[in-house]
């Protein structure tokens, strides 16, 4: 499930670009006895830093 926005505030030391930015994000749960009892979740953080001009 992606996230999409606009760049525009300071994020890890990188000054707003403006640009739109779309991110590829995956949710794992372990789940026992129906309950969900942890989570995890990972985001392309490297496409994130390219996106909005990081290198």
């Amino acid at each position: 499930m992606p996230l999409s926005g606009t760049h525009t505030g300071i994020f890890h030391g990188v000054e707003p670009s403006g640009n739109r930015v779309s991110v590829g994000v995956i949710h794992i749960d372990r789940v026992e006895n129906g309950l969900v009892v942890e989570h995890f979740r990972q985001l392309d953080g490297l496409g994130l830093m390219h996106q909005i001009g990081a290198f």
